[in-house]
């Protein structure tokens, strides 16, 4: 796994994520672990790449060779298995919002802003 400067991690990284800067994660990124029956190091699947300025809220799950933009924010219990793009909000399973379209008072963090 690989990690970036100013990265809060209280979740779970899988092996061979790559997380960017400025990133919170409370949930887990994973591989699909598609053979468990497989030797352990006898078959490298892809695990999910965070760029910068990500939150995965707790007890999400981000799974598979997928990548995650800047300025995405993962719902606590959200699934990710999918891309997704810049600032974004992910809730349920692959629900994908602009969060300029969320109804809450996140879309009006600082979060979105490039400061």
């Amino acid at each position: 796994s690989e990690i970036s400067e100013n990265t809060v991690v209280a979740g779970l990284i899988g092996d061979r994520s790559r997380v960017g800067r400025n990133c919170r994660v409370f949930g887990s990124l994973l591989h699909k672990q598609i053979d468990p029956k497989r030797n352990w190091d006898e078959f490298i699947e892809p695990s999910p790449t965070l760029s910068n300025n990500v939150f995965v809220g707790r007890n999400s799950q981000v799974i598979g060779g997928i990548t995650i933009s800047e300025r995405v924010y993962i719902c606590s219990g959200a699934i990710v298995t999918k891309n997704v793009p810049p600032l974004t909000i992910v809730k349920n399973v692959n629900t994908f919002i602009d969060y300029k379209n969320w109804e809450g008072e996140l879309k009006n963090s600082r979060f979105w802003s490039e400061e």
